[in-house]
């Protein structure tokens, strides 16, 4: 009676949710190796976050083998694309920054780097909205490779939260890494993927039931919700 009182507390809940971030954070920090199968990674990882929230009982390994196993191919391009994205990018800002304190650099071109660079950091910040944006989509639609990019960008600007908290996610998880490398080997990665998971699962739900509501869900979530009441 009293091992099964303690299943059932919300003490053991909370051991059984940070033994699976601790072990998801292991696998998708290893699956995460091949570079382009970093989005796969991430997405497993959230998929699993859904799976657990809609009571799954596999064990860690074998749920979150299954979801990379379902997405890891689908999802090898779009990495690709986004790993020479943020290498063009980054090259792109380190040619900006070391011409802009050069120390012979003309007048005139001052202006011409600094444009340059703020060009280059805006489409930086895009890219990473609708890189953040891709686990989400791929655990919840079936779009097309290109809408897959158009939704990414779509659904980061018009669900602004969202965005914000996997902006601060990303930045917390730097962060971590920086002054508390241990920790982040732990959490780092999957942390932030369950905050962003948490702060999306119900708009995100909705809308894969409700795909040609994406534009009024607003509207739409609010009749709903007088409906349920």
């Amino acid at each position: 009676m009293n091992n099964e009182k303690f299943v059932n507390s919300r003490f053991f809940a909370v051991c059984e949710w940070l033994w699976r971030l601790v072990m998801l954070n292991f696998l998708t920090l290893v699956t995460s190796m091949g570079v382009i199968t970093i989005l796969a990674a991430t997405t497993s990882c959230v998929k699993s976050f859904k799976a657990y929230q809609e009571g799954c009982e596999k064990n860690v390994f074998v749920t979150y083998w299954l979801n990379l196993k379902s997405c890891i191919v689908k999802s090898l391009l779009h990495s690709a694309i986004f790993v020479i994205l943020g290498l063009v990018i980054a090259y792109g800002i380190w040619v900006y920054v070391l011409n802009l304190e050069a120390e012979d650099i003309e007048e005139g071109m001052v202006r011409f780097y600094t444009i340059g660079l703020s060009i280059t950091f805006m489409f930086g910040l895009i890219v990473l909205i609708s890189f953040l944006q891709y686990p989400l989509l791929f655990t919840y639609f079936k779009f097309g490779f290109f809408e897959q990019f158009k939704m990414g960008i779509f659904m980061g600007i018009k669900y602004i939260l969202i965005t914000l908290v996997g902006l601060a996610s990303v930045a917390g998880s730097v962060a971590m890494f920086l002054y508390a490398t241990p920790l982040w080997f732990f959490i780092g990665v999957s942390l932030p993927l369950f905050l962003i998971y948490a702060v999306s699962r119900n708009k995100y739900g909705y809308l894969s039931y409700n795909i040609y509501d994406i534009k009024d869900v607003d509207n739409l979530d609010y009749k709903r919700d007088e409906e349920e009441e």
